[in-house]
C-alpha cells in the first residue's frame, strides 16, 4: 500500500482542513506533549549529573576545537569567527536533529500508535519540543562566547524571534513529510541522512559566506534553503540584518510547505498503522 489514493475519496482541500483541525486539537493537549517530551530527555540522561547539559558541554567543546583550528586555517580573527561558528553549530544541530529523528518518530512509537488513538501530531510535537529544549540549552553557549571575545549584543538581535518562528514552521512541515515518507519507505532514512550530511557541507555552518566568490555564491548559497533559514536566525544575533531574499524565501517556503505537509497528513494518516 504505497502513496496511492483513489480519485475522489478525499480532496486536497478536505485533507488540509481535517489536518488543520487535528493539529489545533493536538496543540490543546500541550501539557501532555510537554510532559512526555521532558520525560524523553530525563529518560535519556537518567542518573546523569549534568543531564541534557552534557549535550551543551559537548557542543561547547566542539565549538572551541573548531574555532581554534578553522580560525587559523581560514585566517579569520577569533572575535569575528567564533560567534559565527557558535550560532552556526547550534542552529544546524537543531535542524539536523529534527530532520533525522523525524525518520524514526513513528517507528519508535509503533506499539503506542497501534494501541492508542493519539494523533500522529502528538508524536511529531513531542519530538519537536524535545529538540527545542536541547536547542535552548545549547544557546546558553552564545552569551559566554560573547563575553570571551567581547562581542556586543545589539537591538537588532530581537529579529531572532520572527526568524526562529519561521525556522520552526519550516522544520515542522519537513518533519511531517519525512516522517510519513519514512514510515512507508524505510530506506528513505538513509537518503535523509545522506542529504543532511551534504547540506551541512554546502551550507555556511563552519565556513563563512565571504569565503565564496560572488559567482559561486549564486550557485551555492542562493538556491540553498538551509543557508536562508540559518541566516534569519544567526545574523540578528551577530548584529546584522538578514537579507530580504532570505526572509522572503524562508517565509514562502514555510507557508507553501505547511500547506503541502497538511495535505499529505490528511490524505495518508489513516494508512500509518498499516505501514508500521
Amino acid at each position: 500500500m504505497g502513496f496511492y489514493y483513489k480519485s475522489g475519496s478525499v480532496t486536497y482541500f478536505e485533507a488540509f482542513a481535517t489536518s488543520l483541525q487535528e493539529l489545533c486539537k493536538a496543540l490543546r493537549d500541550y501539557p501532555l506533549i510537554l510532559a512526555f517530551g521532558w520525560l524523553d530527555i530525563k529518560k535519556k540522561y537518567n542518573r546523569s549529573v549534568l543531564g541534557p547539559f552534557w549535550i551543551t558541554l559537548y557542543m561547547g567543546i566542539v565549538i572551541a576545537t573548531l574555532g581554534a583550528i578553522f580560525g587559523q586555517v581560514l585566517h579569520l580573527p577569533l572575535r569575528e569567527y567564533l560567534p559565527f561558528l557558535t550560532l552556526g553549530c547550534i542552529v544546524w544541530g537543531f535542524i539536523a536533529s529534527v530532520l533525522k529523528e523525524s525518520c524514526s518518530v513513528f517507528a519508535t512509537s509503533e506499539g503506542i500508535i497501534k494501541q492508542l488513538s493519539l494523533s500522529p501530531f502528538f508524536y511529531l510535537l513531542r519530538l519537536f519540543w524535545r529538540n527545542l529544549v536541547i536547542f535552548f540549552h545549547n544557546l546558553l553557549i552564545f552569551p559566554l562566547v560573547c563575553v570571551v571575545v567581547s562581542c556586543p549584543i545589539e537591538i537588532v538581535s530581537l529579529l531572532i524571534i520572527p526568524g526562529f518562528i519561521i525556522l520552526c514552521v519550516n522544520l515542522f512541515w519537513l518533519s511531517i513529510v519525512i516522517s510519513f515518507l519514512c514510515a512507508r519507505y524505510r530506506d528513505c532514512k538513509q537518503l535523509v541522512d545522506a542529504f543532511v550530511l551534504i547540506l551541512f557541507y554546502v551550507s555556511p555552518v563552519i565556513w563563512m559566506p565571504t569565503a565564496l566568490s560572488p559567482k559561486s555564491s549564486v550557485f551555492i548559497l542562493a538556491p540553498n534553503p538551509a543557508y536562508h533559514l540559518i541566516s534569519i536566525v544567526r545574523s540578528p544575533l551577530l548584529g546584522m540584518y538578514p537579507s530580504p531574499a532570505s526572509w522572503l524565501i524562508s517565509l514562502v517556503m514555510g507557508c507553501l510547505g505547511m500547506v503541502f505537509a497538511l495535505c499529505v497528513f490528511g490524505k495518508y494518516r489513516r494508512f500509518l498503522s498499516y505501514w508500521l
